[in-house]
Formats: structure tokens, C-alpha cells, sequence
């Protein structure tokens, strides 16, 4: 689910990696997305590639958040780690220690005024089922 829908978004529903973007929001404060594991599972690892052509310091201020229910509760977010790499070289990956946490879902957002778009998402964990 997004936030909002730039004109330049493909027409995805799910997760793909994909160049140089797989979902573009619109611009404005608290873009996000959020990604549905289907089932409770737990998680360890968010794994984020930027977008692969131009404008990937869009993605300097990144957080993310777990919850149960549909609707992200953006004030509980924990920074997404980003280095320098992130924001300045095509496919490099952005590794966040997400602790073993159990959700079923997973937002990440940007409380600046911005666009996201990522190349790709992955979220590491096991299903608790």
C-alpha cells in the first residue's frame, strides 16, 4: 500500500525489483509504503535499494514501523540505517537490524517533504505459523 501515487508509478502490487523505481509516491510529508507479510512472522533484517538513476538523496531521512493492522502508526517509527553509499552509488543496499521483531506489517516513510521510490524492498524473517 502507498501513500499516494506519483503519475510515474508503475502499475505493480507487488514487491519486484525493478530499475530504476517499483512504486514513486507523490511529494509530501509522511510518504510512505507498507508492506503486507500476509501472517505474522518474525522479522530481522529490511533491506532497501534506492533508486537507480537520479535523485536517490530523496531517501536520506528514512524510518520504519511494524503493526499489526493496515494503518502504520507513523509516530512509533525507528530510523532506517542509511550511509553515504546509499545516497550517492546505484544498488547499494540499505541493511536495517529490524531485533526479531513479530508483525505482520512493515512501513517504511519519510517524515520530510518528499517522493520515495526504491529499486527494491526485501524484509528477512521466518513465519511464525
Amino acid at each position: 500500500t502507498l501513500s499516494s501515487k506519483h503519475d510515474a508509478c508503475p502499475n505493480n502490487e507487488r514487491i519486484t525489483e525493478e530499475r530504476p523505481f517499483f512504486f514513486h509516491t507523490g511529494k509530501g510529508r509522511n510518504q510512505y509504503i507498507t508492506i503486507d507479510l500476509e501472517s505474522e512472522h518474525r522479522v530481522f533484517e529490511l533491506h532497501i535499494k534506492n533508486r537507480t538513476n537520479v535523485c536517490l538523496e530523496r531517501a536520506r531521512c528514512l524510518f520504519y514501523c511494524v503493526h499489526d493492522s493496515p494503518e502504520p502508526d507513523l509516530s512509533r517509527g525507528f530510523p532506517v540505517s542509511i550511509d553515504k553509499a546509499f545516497l550517492t552509488k546505484t544498488g547499494h543496499i540499505s541493511k536495517t537490524n529490524l531485533r526479531g521483531i513479530k508483525t505482520r506489517y512493515l512501513t517504511i516513510f519519510s517524515p520530510e517533504e518528499t517522493f520515495l521510490h526504491f529499486s527494491a524492498v526485501c524484509v528477512l524473517g521466518l513465519n511464525e505459523a
